[in-house]
C-alpha cells in the first residue's frame, strides 16, 4: 500500500489532490516517514511565525513556495500509526525543541487548527520562551 492509498483509507474525506499536494510539500521539506509493513505514515515539517496563516488555511501553494525545513514551530500534516500518537507527537517536538506545535483536527464536517505551546521547551534549551514572543 503507498502513502497515497493509506491517507485515502484513513481519511477518506480528503480529496485526491489535497493528499498529493501534503504528501509533496513533506517529501519536497525531507519529513515524511513511511512505514509499509506496519502501516505507519509520519509527514511533518517547520515553519517560522510568519507563514502561520498559510498553515492555518492550509494554503498549500504558498507552502509549496517556502523552505520548510527550519524554523521554531512544527505542523504535524499527517500522522497514522497504531501505537500512541501523543506520544510520538510529543518525542519530535523535543527531539527537534520546537517552540509550538500546530496541527489541523477534522470534526463535525470541518477543519478545526490546534496550535500547542511546548511547556517543556525552557527546560529543553534554557531558554524562555515566553521573552521570545
Amino acid at each position: 500500500m503507498l502513502a497515497h492509498e493509506l491517507i485515502a483509507k484513513t481519511f477518506p474525506f480528503l480529496k485526491s489532490d489535497e493528499i498529493a499536494r501534503l504528501l509533496q510539500i513533506c517529501e519536497q521539506n525531507g519529513s515524511l516517514y513511511y512505514f509499509p509493513q506496519e502501516k505507519e505514515l509520519l509527514g511533518y515539517y517547520r515553519f517560522f511565525p510568519e507563514l502561520i496563516y498559510a498553515v492555518a488555511d492550509q494554503d498549500y501553494d504558498t507552502l509549496l513556495k517556502c523552505d520548510l525545513t527550519e524554523g521554531p514551530l512544527l505542523y504535524v500534516a499527517v500522522l497514522i500509526t497504531q501505537k500512541n500518537g501523543l506520544r510520538m507527537v510529543s518525542t519530535i517536538v523535543k527531539t527537534l525543541r520546537a517552540r509550538a506545535y500546530a496541527f489541523h483536527r477534522y470534526r463535525q464536517d470541518e477543519w478545526e487548527f490546534h496550535f500547542v505551546k511546548n511547556n517543556r521547551y525552557l527546560a529543553q534549551t534554557g531558554l524562555n520562551y515566553a521573552s521570545q514572543q
